[in-house]
Formats: C-alpha cells, structure tokens, sequence
C-alpha cells in the first residue's frame, strides 16, 4: 500500500509482509464503514510494479479486445 494511502488510516497492523491491517471496533459508528476503514489481508506479498510499463489487456470472448495503460485507467470514472 503506498504510504500516502496508509496515512490516512488509524488501523491495527497485524503483519507488514505480508499487509494484513484491520481497524479498531472502537472507530465504527455506523452500519456504513469508510473505505478508509477497510480491512485488508493480504496472503502473499503485494508485486512492485512498473506503472510506466503497466498494461490491462481485454481479450477473449469480447467484441471489441482493448489494451489500456495505467494512465489511462486512472482517468477513468469508477
């Protein structure tokens, strides 16, 4: 997780290799948890990749195959 992203979150590390994060009971309020709230398990170490040279290929048994790159996918609306 980039440090950026773990900054904005109050969780309990129960590992650092591999990421498993989870928050306190104590900061929910709400049926609704925050994304920032999530918790996160992680069974095998997250890959460090190149978002210079990152691709999503679309292909099979789709109409239209696509490639798009990590630029590119951040632009687009969730």
């Amino acid at each position: 997780m980039p440090p950026e992203e773990t900054e904005l979150r109050d969780e309990i590390v129960r590992s650092e290799s591999p990421l498993n994060l989870e928050m306190p009971f104590s900061s929910l309020d709400s049926f609704l948890t925050p994304a920032k709230s999530f918790y996160v398990r992680t069974h095998f170490p997250i890959p460090a990749i190149d978002r210079n040279a990152w691709w999503l290929h679309v292909g099979g048994e789709v109409e239209k195959p696509f490639a798009i790159d990590y630029e590119e996918l951040m632009t687009l609306e969730s």
